[in-house]
């Protein structure tokens, strides 16, 4: 058997020698080793010869759980249909506010309530004072109503005096509705010889009279027709 080299060389220092060297170096341990390398590769040869007839074997072998996996189907599953969801309109949501008034405050608005109240009243007198330097007066011995500035004269002995005599007496009367038989009664006439077409007509023919001085077309009020009244908007409350 051939003799190994006693000196011990490491793989680091075998690998940087020269092809040669590496040779003289290995030569030695390879023919003493040669009977095992070649029951070696005899053993892998039959290992692989037996791995291929083996991997045939099994080819062409089918078992039979094989047919019944590709014989195997599986159920068709219904198709998911997502669920149809109500419309929704999303709108925006602005919570109540509450603002407390601070004591301050109520106060002034207790002030201005006040005031504008006081406004209201000074207002109201100075329209009843207009009013009632609007208000119409008749004078019943000469038949003239004097008004808004203007003086509209009456015909005496008429039924048109007859009207204004008991119409426009005083304040107590202007602020009342006459029915005819009423004004009749007031200037101690009968019934039987007036009707109340003719006290209409009468407050008729006045308003007119009024109008032409004054533009002022509803002097009178006759409605309902068998009524008189002055219009309440030229009396003081």
């Amino acid at each position: 058997m051939p003799k190994l080299n006693k000196k011990k060389l490491t793989l680091g220092q075998i690998s940087e020698l020269s092809p040669e060297e590496q040779t003289k170096i290995f030569e030695p341990i390879v023919k003493a080793n040669s009977e095992q390398f070649r029951q070696l590769a005899s053993t892998l040869a039959e290992t692989a010869s037996f791995a291929k007839s083996i991997g045939s074997i099994a080819s062409s072998i089918k078992l039979p759980i094989l047919d019944l996996v590709q014989s195997f189907q599986l159920p068709e599953l219904p198709i998911y249909e997502p669920p149809k969801l109500p419309d929704i309109s999303f709108e925006r949501y602005d919570p109540p506010v509450t603002i407390k008034k601070s004591k301050w405050e109520l106060e002034q608005e207790a002030r201005e309530a006040y005031r504008t109240e006081l406004q209201i009243q000074v207002l109201e007198q100075q329209l009843n004072i207009y009013k009632g330097m609007l208000a119409p007066q008749y004078d019943i011995n000469t038949g003239v109503i004097t008004f808004m500035g203007k003086k509209i004269e009456i015909p005496l002995n008429t039924q048109l005096e007859m009207v204004c005599r008991v119409v426009l007496k005083n304040s107590t009367n202007m602020k009342k509705k006459w029915s005819w038989d009423e004004v009749i009664e007031a200037n101690r006439e009968s019934h039987e010889n007036f009707t109340s077409r003719q006290i209409y007509n009468a407050s008729r023919s006045i308003n007119d009279k009024v109008a032409i001085e004054t533009q002022v077309k509803d002097f009178l009020l006759t409605k309902p027709l068998s009524t008189v009244q002055l219009n309440p908007q030229f009396l003081a409350r």
